[in-house]
């Protein structure tokens, strides 16, 4: 999975893996297409946003509407038939199906006192915009990752090692050898 602010950062990872991609590829001229294989919807692995801003959720479970499991599992799989489609029909179909399942879901979000705002954003996020930005990241939302990721590895802000607010990472800073 990758994130990043700039969609052209996205872009160019996506770019990245797809040479990646190719160069794995074994050719033999006596199969259907070389035997090169289709290169997968990277979309579904790869948004512009931001990830210091996070999608505001309700604190409670209570107020989750049942029919949102279902929904969110049903998009888990769309999300699979887009990655790797057969066709460019049944690509069109997981597009389609995910955009009225992103509708059908902000609106139970509405209707479950999520406000309008959080589920705005969510209709508004288009997953299939090569060069959308989002101004928020939610990595269950966008990436379908329910449980976080095991590495991350980023460039966060510049943060002063001598700033007094953050003591612990001064302190780290400053017993580094690199610094």
């Amino acid at each position: 999975y990758g994130v990043d602010i700039q969609p052209i950062a996205v872009q160019i990872s996506k770019l990245r893996f797809f040479i990646s991609l190719l160069v794995d590829q074994n050719e033999n001229s006596k199969l259907e297409n070389r035997g090169i294989r289709a290169l997968p919807n990277l979309e579904t692995k790869f948004v512009a946003a931001n990830t210091l801003l996070k999608l505001r959720k309700p604190d409670s479970s209570d107020i989750r509407h049942p029919k949102l499991d279902t929904l969110e599992s049903e998009m888990d799989s769309i999300r699979k038939v887009y990655f790797r489609p057969k066709t460019y029909k049944q690509k069109m179909w997981a597009q389609s199906q995910y955009k009225r399942l992103q509708k059908e879901i902000s609106d139970l979000m509405i209707e479950s006192g999520w406000g309008s705002e959080a589920a705005q954003k969510i209709v508004e996020f288009d997953l299939f915009d090569q060069m959308a930005n989002a101004k928020w990241f939610d990595a269950e939302w966008m990436l379908g990752v329910k449980n976080g990721f095991d590495i991350v590895i980023g460039n966060p802000p510049y943060i002063r090692a001598d700033n007094p607010e953050i003591p612990d990472l001064r302190k780290a800073i400053l017993a580094s050898k690199d610094y």
